[in-house]
Order: C-alpha cells, then sequence, then structure tokens
C-alpha cells in the first residue's frame, strides 16, 4: 500500500522538479544538456593509452535519487560516493553519462515508453549536474553496449604493454571469461549488495597494489560499487568500467535485463 501511495506521487515530485529549473535547464530538458560527447572511438584509443573509464547509467542515477535498483539497494554513502566522483572528476578519468541526459527531442532513442522512463533521470542530470557543464567533455555511457566486440581487443592490448588486468565482478561474470583474460586476476563480489563488500575488495586491490606497482588495470564490472572502489584508487592504477559490457559479450545486447529476471 505505501509503495503504491508513494508511486502515485512521482509524477507530482517530477513536475515540481521541473517548476524549479532555471529557464536555462528548462531549454536544457528541452532540447538536451549542452555538454561535448566523445567519439566512442576517441575514447577507445584514450583507454589504450592509459585513460580512465566510469559510466554512469540508470542504476548510478536512480542511487543518486535515494532509490534502490534491482542488484543494489539504496545507501546513503553511496549516493554520496557517486556523486563525489562527478564532483571530484579529474583530468585522466572519462566519465560517461547516460543518452538520456543530453540527446534532442527528435532522438530516434525517444518512444512514449522510454519517455516515461527516462523523463526523471533527464531532469535529474541536468538540473543537479549538468546546468553548468556546457565547457566539459564525456563519454558515451552505453559504449559498452554498442561495442562490446571491442572489449577484448582493448584489454589485451593493455595487457601486452606489460599492465596487469584485474577484474571485479560476480560469479557470473568471472566464469565465463575467455581464454585470452586467463592471466587476469580475479576478485570476486555479490551479485546484488556488493557495495557491502567494499572494505574486502579495496583491501584486495591494496595489497594487489604494493606488489605491481603502477602496472594495473581495474576492469570493473561490480555495478554501483566497483565504481566507487575504482574511483577511490584514481592516480593508483587505471579504472575501466566495463560493467554489463561482459554480459553483452557472452549472451548478447541487453542479455542482463534478462538475467535480472531469471
Amino acid at each position: 500500500m505505501n509503495n503504491k501511495k508513494k508511486n502515485n506521487r512521482t509524477p507530482f515530485r517530477l513536475l515540481i522538479e521541473m517548476s524549479r529549473l532555471s529557464p536555462r535547464g528548462i531549454l536544457q530538458l528541452c532540447f538536451g544538456a549542452k555538454v561535448t560527447i566523445i567519439r566512442d572511438e576517441e575514447v577507445l584509443t584514450l583507454l589504450e593509452n592509459g585513460s580512465s573509464l566510469i559510466r554512469f547509467g540508470d542504476g548510478e542515477t536512480a542511487l543518486m535519487r535515494g532509490k534502490s535498483i534491482f542488484f543494489q539497494e539504496s545507501d546513503n554513502l553511496l549516493n554520496i560516493k557517486l556523486r563525489e566522483i562527478l564532483v571530484r572528476r579529474q583530468s585522466k578519468v572519462l566519465i560517461g553519462i547516460p543518452w538520456s541526459a543530453y540527446v534532442g527531442p527528435l532522438d530516434s532513442n525517444w518512444t512514449l515508453r522510454t519517455l516515461r522512463i527516462h523523463i526523471s533521470s533527464r531532469v535529474f542530470w541536468i538540473k543537479t549536474i549538468l546546468s553548468n557543464s556546457e565547457r566539459l567533455s564525456f563519454a558515451r555511457a552505453e559504449i559498452f553496449h554498442e561495442r562490446s566486440d571491442r572489449i577484448f581487443d582493448l584489454l589485451t592490448n593493455i595487457e601486452s604493454r606489460g599492465k596487469t588486468l584485474v577484474i571485479i565482478g560476480n560469479s557470473r561474470v568471472l566464469g565465463s571469461l575467455p581464454i585470452e583474460l586467463s592471466r587476469a586476476i580475479k576478485i570476486e563480489v555479490m551479485e546484488k549488495n556488493a557495495f557491502a563488500q567494499r572494505s574486502d575488495v579495496i583491501s584486495q586491490v591494496e595489497s594487489l597494489i604494493r606488489l605491481h606497482k603502477n602496472s594495473l588495470t581495474l576492469c570493473l564490472a561490480a555495478g554501483p560499487a566497483g565504481k566507487v572502489i575504482g574511483f577511490g584508487f584514481t592516480g593508483k592504477c587505471q579504472i575501466i568500467d566495463i560493467g554489463h559490457g561482459f554480459d553483452f559479450i557472452r549472451d548478447g545486447k541487453w542479455a542482463w535485463a534478462w538475467n535480472q529476471l531469471e
């Protein structure tokens, strides 16, 4: 009963949030945030040359809005840490943002269904994060959705340059890695609520950094928790937030959504 009442209030809260936007914010709500989106090929080249990437999708957006998602319960500290990544962004850390934040009103991604799902995210990003970010550049959060075929080439190329790969993910991800990544060090996290394991994962990564010095590349497939953990090692190792990209390679695009229903 309480959940039903809460859901019924959501459109009204959204209207209130929209009414609080500045005239500039209203324009960006209609036409998309005025930010620069880096081409996927350029992002991949930057990653091969040592830059890092942390992506913010629908799940991270929901958590920053105080909501729970399928594999991570809402957590105030996690909310704060996710926002810190955006506020304290580093020069060699690329940030990926969702398409709903910046595409125009005629973009083919918009349908009645996606409008209902993503309009609240658009309001959040424009109101909270992007209203004064015209001069900032971002990657696409969906880069590894469409470019999942490039992930293994990217990682093997990085490994061939003397980097040690560390893949942080759940048992399903770690158990389905191809033979080409057999030398990677694996750190397993729970499939749900991995943020609760952050202290243990951080300790393991710290030990690996002491052992391998500056030659580590952290490959994150641990949801929002992985992003927070990875960002804490900025400057000490490379961070590549692959996320569901591993699922797409194994089972096809959007496979993770079907896995949620199992």
